[in-house]
């Protein structure tokens, strides 16, 4: 699994990724089309869900892969890359200060740091970071990145739901 930041580039003969919310209580799918200058909308939908997302079982897993790829059908959605995030309630999220290393060097103190600060074992963790710039702290120079966490199992699941409704 890889955590990917683009610039998605758009042009007359080619769609922009379907952009893909999953909330509690409802869908939202945006995809563009056209140029970068003069992007259009190709797709716009918000669908009510008729049961809440909270719960983690395989019941709901199911209802959502079937709303899913009813509104995969229903509105046409093309193309096989979707752009999606984890719930708010699923991600764990934190700042850490470290001092100035290199990019190797803050993969692996990412990692260290991690395994105190995760509510779940960092053995059903999926990692990712974000270096966000400098900060000066009691006079030093020390670098400031984001912890991104989810739990192993959470992200599985959720790209079985986006592969079982025909999105990846």
């Amino acid at each position: 699994l890889s955590l990917v930041i683009t610039m998605i580039t758009l042009n007359r003969t080619r769609l922009s990724p379907v952009g893909l919310h999953l909330g509690h209580r409802q869908i939202t799918v945006v995809q563009l089309t056209g140029s970068l200058e003069h992007p259009t909308a190709r797709t716009t939908v918000q669908r009510r869900l008729p049961f809440e997302t909270e719960s983690n079982s395989d019941l709901t897993d199911s209802q959502l892969t079937t709303s899913l790829r009813q509104l995969v059908n229903e509105h046409r959605l093309v193309g096989q890359n979707v752009v999606t995030c984890l719930r708010a309630d699923e991600l764990f999220t934190e700042t850490i200060r470290l001092p100035q290393l290199p990019p190797e060097e803050v993969t692996k103190a990412i990692s260290f740091e991690a395994v105190d600060r995760l509510p779940f074992p960092i053995d059903d963790a999926e990692l990712r970071h974000v270096v966000a710039g400098d900060v000066r702290q009691d006079g030093i120079v020390k670098q400031e990145v984001i912890l991104l966490a989810a739990q192993r199992d959470c992200v599985k699941r959720r790209l079985k739901v986006l592969e079982e409704a025909g999105l990846v």
